[in-house]
């Protein structure tokens, strides 16, 4: 059962991405709470054992996100998502723009969609074990260099995954294909936007993102020395950017 609290601050959602769950967020959730913002965490399709879509689309995804916040009782919260909760965030703030608070923040996120060879490699998450495929994602998207050995312990733990966190090898795979199809910029929707991604994000291109970020006219901070996963990298400092972009 979620804690409903009666803070005069904006709740936020907190939406995690692909293979991801809502422990990758719970420390920068920790500072927010600390700060005084009521702050939330859904497992996404397909994390959680029972957790299923009926189909893997912007749809269905906003339908879910639309339901958690009236089962919940969530009034306008301001959205915040990570890669591909990112997508599923302004696919929700196309079609449900009034359920929502005028800002929206976005940490790594998809710009673009993804290559066709890391497209792919969806492939290999029903037929390897999960351990391989946490090697080969978490030393793709991890940067850690010069950074304590400490913080790469950390990371790798939240990024460790078992077949159990996950409603079926079938929404894996279905969840995979959704967030290589689509990226932010296939969506429509008027907010005032921050994005916040690392500087070594190796899934998020800079160049690329210029054009997104223009056109919505969003503010960007670039954490430095970080990758895709700077959610476990950086908590502490992407805290304190959201921070001061909701009391700006």
């Amino acid at each position: 059962m979620v804690e409903k609290s009666h803070s005069s601050r904006p709740p936020l959602l907190l939406v995690h991405g692909f293979r991801g769950s809502p422990k990758g967020l719970e420390e920068i959730a920790s500072f927010l709470k600390t700060a005084g913002y009521p702050v939330f965490l859904p497992e996404i399709p397909p994390t959680g054992k029972n957790n299923s879509l009926p189909d893997y689309s912007p749809e269905s995804y906003s339908n879910f996100l639309k339901n958690y916040l009236s089962v919940n009782e969530i009034n306008q919260p301001i959205l915040v998502g990570h890669s591909m909760g990112s997508i599923i965030c302004t696919a929700f703030a196309e079609k449900n723009p009034d359920l929502i608070n005028k800002k929206l923040i976005l940490l790594s996120p998809i710009v673009s969609k993804v290559s066709k060879p890391l497209a792919s490699l969806s492939s290999l998450i029903t037929i390897l074990p999960n351990r391989p495929i946490d090697h080969i994602t978490f030393n793709y998207l991890y940067v850690g260099k010069g950074k304590e050995r400490s913080v790469r312990k950390k990371a790798w733990s939240l990024s460790k995954t078992k077949k159990s966190d996950f409603s079926s090898n079938r929404d894996l795979k279905a969840s995979a294909k959704f967030s290589s199809s689509f990226s932010i910029a296939d969506f429509n929707f008027k907010k005032d936007c921050l994005f916040i991604l690392g500087d070594k994000d190796r899934l998020v291109s800079l160049k690329k993102l210029a054009p997104v970020a223009n056109k919505l006219n969003a503010k960007v901070e670039i954490i430095k020395n970080s990758g895709h996963i700077m959610t476990y990298e950086d908590p502490k400092l992407i805290a304190e950017k959201i921070r001061q972009f909701i009391e700006a």
